[in-house]
Protein backbone atom coordinates (compact mmCIF):
# COMPACT_ATOMS: atom_id res chain seq x y z
CA UNK A 1 0.00 0.00 0.00
CA UNK A 2 3.06 2.02 0.85
CA UNK A 3 4.66 1.21 -2.42
CA UNK A 4 1.74 2.31 -4.24
CA UNK A 5 1.63 5.73 -2.77
CA UNK A 6 4.70 5.99 -3.19
CA UNK A 7 4.54 4.91 -6.81
CA UNK A 8 1.84 7.53 -7.61
CA UNK A 9 3.13 10.33 -6.21
CA UNK A 10 6.18 9.93 -8.59
CA UNK A 11 4.09 9.62 -11.05
CA UNK A 12 2.33 12.70 -10.57
CA UNK A 13 5.71 14.36 -9.93
CA UNK A 14 6.42 13.39 -13.36
CA UNK A 15 3.59 14.49 -14.92
CA UNK A 16 3.77 17.60 -13.31
CA UNK A 17 7.67 18.17 -15.11
CA UNK A 18 6.06 16.79 -18.23
CA UNK A 19 3.12 20.23 -18.29
CA UNK A 20 5.88 22.50 -17.00
CA UNK A 21 8.27 22.25 -19.97
CA UNK A 22 5.49 21.77 -22.20
CA UNK A 23 3.87 24.87 -21.23
CA UNK A 24 6.93 26.89 -21.40
CA UNK A 25 7.89 26.08 -24.75
CA UNK A 26 5.45 27.67 -27.74
CA UNK A 27 4.38 25.21 -29.47
CA UNK A 28 4.23 24.97 -33.71
CA UNK A 29 1.24 26.35 -33.96
CA UNK A 30 2.13 29.10 -32.21
CA UNK A 31 5.78 29.59 -33.45
CA UNK A 32 4.28 30.12 -37.03
CA UNK A 33 1.71 32.24 -35.68
CA UNK A 34 4.65 34.76 -34.49
CA UNK A 35 6.81 34.13 -37.69
CA UNK A 36 3.58 35.43 -39.83
CA UNK A 37 2.36 38.10 -37.56
CA UNK A 38 6.52 39.45 -38.07
CA UNK A 39 6.18 39.02 -41.27
CA UNK A 40 3.02 41.29 -41.93
CA UNK A 41 4.98 43.91 -39.76
CA UNK A 42 7.49 43.69 -41.80
CA UNK A 43 5.60 43.46 -45.27
CA UNK A 44 3.48 46.51 -43.69
CA UNK A 45 6.34 48.76 -43.34
CA UNK A 46 7.58 47.76 -46.97
CA UNK A 47 4.12 49.04 -47.90
CA UNK A 48 4.38 52.21 -46.09
CA UNK A 49 8.09 52.54 -47.81
CA UNK A 50 6.52 52.02 -51.15
CA UNK A 51 4.08 54.02 -50.54
CA UNK A 52 6.54 56.94 -49.93
CA UNK A 53 8.18 55.90 -53.13
CA UNK A 54 4.94 56.60 -54.88
CA UNK A 55 4.76 59.83 -53.50
CA UNK A 56 8.15 61.04 -54.12
CA UNK A 57 7.57 59.61 -57.75
CA UNK A 58 4.78 62.15 -57.79
CA UNK A 59 6.70 65.51 -56.42
CA UNK A 60 9.00 64.21 -58.96
CA UNK A 61 6.84 64.45 -61.70
CA UNK A 62 5.74 67.30 -60.41
CA UNK A 63 8.74 69.25 -61.19
CA UNK A 64 9.02 67.62 -64.16
CA UNK A 65 5.88 69.62 -65.69
CA UNK A 66 7.15 71.59 -68.49
CA UNK A 67 6.80 75.45 -67.75
CA UNK A 68 4.98 77.69 -70.35
CA UNK A 69 6.98 78.59 -73.07
CA UNK A 70 7.82 82.51 -73.35
CA UNK A 71 5.77 84.16 -76.08
CA UNK A 72 8.07 85.20 -78.97
CA UNK A 73 8.61 88.58 -79.82
CA UNK A 74 8.15 89.45 -83.32
CA UNK A 75 11.07 90.54 -84.61
CA UNK A 76 11.78 93.48 -86.26
CA UNK A 77 13.52 93.28 -89.87
CA UNK A 78 15.88 95.58 -91.00
CA UNK A 79 15.40 97.32 -94.32
CA UNK A 80 18.05 96.22 -96.85
CA UNK A 81 21.04 98.62 -97.31
CA UNK A 82 20.35 101.23 -99.94
CA UNK A 83 22.61 100.42 -103.64
CA UNK A 84 25.45 103.03 -103.84
CA UNK A 85 25.50 104.38 -107.34
CA UNK A 86 29.11 105.77 -106.45
CA UNK A 87 30.22 102.24 -106.88
CA UNK A 88 29.49 102.10 -110.34
CA UNK A 89 33.23 101.73 -112.43
CA UNK A 90 34.96 104.29 -113.87
CA UNK A 91 35.00 102.73 -116.82
CA UNK A 92 31.23 102.57 -117.55
CA UNK A 93 30.93 106.32 -116.68
CA UNK A 94 33.92 107.22 -118.88
CA UNK A 95 31.82 105.91 -121.78
CA UNK A 96 28.50 108.11 -121.02
CA UNK A 97 30.84 111.19 -121.53
CA UNK A 98 31.29 111.74 -118.15
CA UNK A 99 34.87 112.56 -116.05
CA UNK A 100 35.71 110.35 -114.08
CA UNK A 101 37.42 112.91 -111.75
CA UNK A 102 34.40 115.20 -111.16
CA UNK A 103 32.81 112.67 -108.91
CA UNK A 104 31.73 113.51 -106.03
CA UNK A 105 29.70 111.53 -103.32
CA UNK A 106 26.94 113.28 -101.87
CA UNK A 107 24.89 113.17 -98.27
CA UNK A 108 21.36 114.32 -97.96
CA UNK A 109 20.42 117.04 -95.58
CA UNK A 110 17.55 114.56 -93.81
CA UNK A 111 18.09 111.34 -91.90
CA UNK A 112 16.91 109.46 -95.28
CA UNK A 113 20.16 107.93 -95.74
CA UNK A 114 19.71 108.59 -99.37
CA UNK A 115 22.85 107.78 -101.50
CA UNK A 116 24.11 109.85 -104.25
CA UNK A 117 26.85 110.47 -106.64
CA UNK A 118 27.13 113.34 -109.27
CA UNK A 119 29.74 113.57 -112.00
CA UNK A 120 30.23 116.08 -115.16
CA UNK A 121 30.20 115.75 -118.61
CA UNK A 122 33.31 116.14 -120.37
CA UNK A 123 33.11 119.49 -121.65
CA UNK A 124 31.65 120.58 -118.18
CA UNK A 125 28.39 121.31 -119.90
CA UNK A 126 25.99 119.41 -118.06
CA UNK A 127 26.30 116.93 -115.24
CA UNK A 128 24.42 113.59 -114.43
CA UNK A 129 23.56 112.28 -110.36
CA UNK A 130 22.34 109.31 -109.71
CA UNK A 131 20.26 109.36 -106.39
CA UNK A 132 19.07 106.00 -104.65
CA UNK A 133 16.14 106.17 -102.44
CA UNK A 134 13.89 104.34 -100.33
CA UNK A 135 10.70 106.83 -101.64
CA UNK A 136 8.49 105.29 -103.98
CA UNK A 137 7.60 107.02 -107.34
CA UNK A 138 3.65 107.73 -105.39
CA UNK A 139 5.87 109.38 -102.95
CA UNK A 140 7.37 111.57 -105.38
CA UNK A 141 3.97 112.31 -107.11
CA UNK A 142 2.44 113.29 -103.95
CA UNK A 143 5.03 115.64 -102.67
CA UNK A 144 4.29 118.26 -105.34
CA UNK A 145 7.74 118.72 -106.32
CA UNK A 146 7.49 117.21 -109.63
CA UNK A 147 5.32 117.69 -112.80
CA UNK A 148 5.04 115.66 -116.15
CA UNK A 149 5.16 111.98 -115.10
CA UNK A 150 5.34 109.53 -117.86
CA UNK A 151 5.80 105.76 -117.46
CA UNK A 152 8.34 104.37 -119.68
CA UNK A 153 10.50 101.21 -119.71
CA UNK A 154 14.20 101.23 -119.08
CA UNK A 155 15.95 98.37 -120.47
CA UNK A 156 13.58 95.48 -118.73
CA UNK A 157 12.67 97.72 -115.62
CA UNK A 158 9.24 99.97 -114.98
CA UNK A 159 10.26 103.80 -115.02
CA UNK A 160 9.07 107.02 -114.55
CA UNK A 161 10.01 110.46 -116.42
CA UNK A 162 9.22 113.91 -115.02
CA UNK A 163 10.49 117.28 -114.05
CA UNK A 164 11.19 119.78 -110.98
CA UNK A 165 8.03 122.05 -110.88
CA UNK A 166 10.14 125.06 -110.23
CA UNK A 167 12.06 124.14 -113.30
CA UNK A 168 9.79 126.12 -116.00
CA UNK A 169 13.22 126.26 -118.22
CA UNK A 170 13.68 122.68 -118.52
CA UNK A 171 16.95 122.49 -118.15
CA UNK A 172 16.75 119.26 -115.98
CA UNK A 173 14.93 115.89 -116.26
CA UNK A 174 14.52 112.85 -113.85
CA UNK A 175 14.39 108.92 -115.14
CA UNK A 176 12.99 106.57 -112.09
CA UNK A 177 13.40 102.87 -112.17
CA UNK A 178 11.30 100.86 -109.16
CA UNK A 179 13.91 98.63 -107.01
CA UNK A 180 13.30 96.62 -104.00
CA UNK A 181 12.54 99.10 -101.26
CA UNK A 182 12.92 102.30 -103.29
CA UNK A 183 13.76 103.63 -106.67
CA UNK A 184 16.99 105.12 -108.24
CA UNK A 185 16.96 108.35 -110.15
CA UNK A 186 19.12 109.15 -112.78
CA UNK A 187 18.77 113.26 -113.04
CA UNK A 188 20.43 115.38 -115.89
CA UNK A 189 20.79 118.99 -115.19
CA UNK A 190 22.32 121.46 -118.36
CA UNK A 191 24.45 123.79 -116.58
CA UNK A 192 24.91 125.59 -120.21
CA UNK A 193 22.66 126.57 -122.90
CA UNK A 194 24.73 124.85 -125.62
CA UNK A 195 24.76 121.67 -123.83
CA UNK A 196 24.67 119.48 -126.61
CA UNK A 197 22.01 116.79 -125.16
CA UNK A 198 18.16 117.59 -124.43
CA UNK A 199 17.95 116.51 -120.47
CA UNK A 200 15.30 113.98 -121.11
CA UNK A 201 17.40 112.17 -124.09
CA UNK A 202 20.94 112.46 -121.79
CA UNK A 203 18.81 110.83 -118.98
CA UNK A 204 17.16 107.92 -121.01
CA UNK A 205 20.52 107.35 -122.93
CA UNK A 206 22.55 107.37 -119.86
CA UNK A 207 19.94 105.16 -117.67
CA UNK A 208 19.81 102.72 -120.43
CA UNK A 209 23.33 102.54 -120.40
CA UNK A 210 23.67 101.62 -116.63
CA UNK A 211 20.41 99.85 -115.57
CA UNK A 212 22.39 96.53 -115.35
CA UNK A 213 23.77 97.72 -112.03
CA UNK A 214 20.53 98.17 -110.46
CA UNK A 215 19.71 95.76 -107.59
Amino acid sequence: MGAMVVAVGAAVLLAGCDGSSSTSQPTPSNSQAATTTAAAATTSAGGATTSAGGEDSNTGGANTTDAPAPAQQSATVAPAALWDPCGISDADITKQGLRVDSKVALTGSDSSGDKSCRWQSLMGKSEMTIVSTRNTVQDLMQSGRYVDFNALSVGDRAAHQYRAAQDTNKIGCYISITVPGGLVAFVTRNLQPDAPEEPCVGARRISGALVGYLP
